[in-house]
């Protein structure tokens, strides 16, 4: 199994919106990086989901650094010119065992109910990029 290409996920209102792989690259450091966009965003005004991750450590103090970041381009309708907003979520996974799945599942639902109210957390797409997969 895998990510998935296309990634679909729900908005707010609860429509589903595909992000097509656009690119993966593994960068100097070894990062592995895909880009995906969502199919209904424009190439002047698109909508991006960008999944980096990494490798560092030796041994018993390896981890998998992971970043998620979404990115919405849209341009002002009196100047024309790119308004953007952009949002991170990361986090640093041991790889040595000590932290469960399910207590990263918890943590997600934490911030989710932080952020916006109570979420269900999707551990197959979280259980895929623990995993490293892009």
């Amino acid at each position: 199994m895998a990510l998935g290409d296309p990634i679909v996920l729900k908005d707010s209102g609860g429509t589903d919106h595909n992000f097509d792989k656009q690119s993966q690259t593994t960068l100097k450091d070894g990062t592995v990086q895909s880009t995906y966009v969502d199919r209904v965003s424009t190439p002047t005004e698109p909508v991006t989901l960008v999944v980096k991750q990494s490798i560092t450590g030796k041994g018993v103090a390896r981890v998998r650094r992971t970043l998620v970041q979404v990115t919405i381009v849209k341009l002002n309708s009196t100047t024309n010119l790119p308004s953007q907003w952009t949002q991170n979520y990361s986090w640093v996974f041991p790889l040595n065992g000590d932290i469960t799945t399910a207590e990263v599942y918890n943590s997600v639902a934490w911030l989710g109910d932080l952020l916006g109210g109570a979420v269900t957390v999707d551990t197959t797409k979280l259980g895929y990029l623990l995993q490293g997969q892009n």
